[in-house]
C-alpha cells in the first residue's frame, strides 16, 4: 500500500505492507467500539516500522491521530498530528475499511 500525507509545505509517500501486521483498519475498527473514550495509546505499525499510526483519546471526545512516516533506514521522518471527533469514527473505520477490503 502506499500512503501519502500532504499539508503546506510538506508532501511525504511511504509503501508500507499489510502482510504481516494486518491492515490498519482493525485500528479504526477498534477506534470506533471505543468511541467513548479509551485509556492509553491504540496503536498499528507496519512490520518494518516505515509507516506507524497511535491514537489516544480524552473523555470529553477528541481524539489525536499520529501518523509516523520513516524511510527504511529512519534517516528521515514525518508526522503529521490529525484531529478527529469521536462522532465520526464509524464513518472512518467503513472508509478505511473500503480502502483494505479485498
Amino acid at each position: 500500500m502506499a500512503v501519502e500525507v500532504t499539508g503546506a509545505p510538506f508532501i511525504g509517500e511511504v509503501v508500507a505492507s499489510t502482510y504481516f501486521s494486518g491492515p490498519p483498519s482493525a485500528l479504526f475498527d477498534d477506534m470506533a467500539q471505543c468511541w467513548t473514550g479509551w485509556q492509553g495509546e491504540k496503536r498499528w505499525e507496519e512490520i518494518d516500522g516505515v509507516l506507524s499510526l497511535a491514537a489516544t483519546a480524552t473523555s470529553v471526545g477528541h481524539v489525536t491521530l499520529l501518523v509516523r512516516m520513516s524511510t527504511n533506514g529512519g534517516d528521515y521522518t514525518a508526522t503529521a498530528v490529525l484531529r478527529l471527533e469521536a462522532g465520526s469514527l464509524e464513518r472512518i473505520a467503513e472508509d478505511v475499511r473500503t480502502v483494505f477490503s479485498p
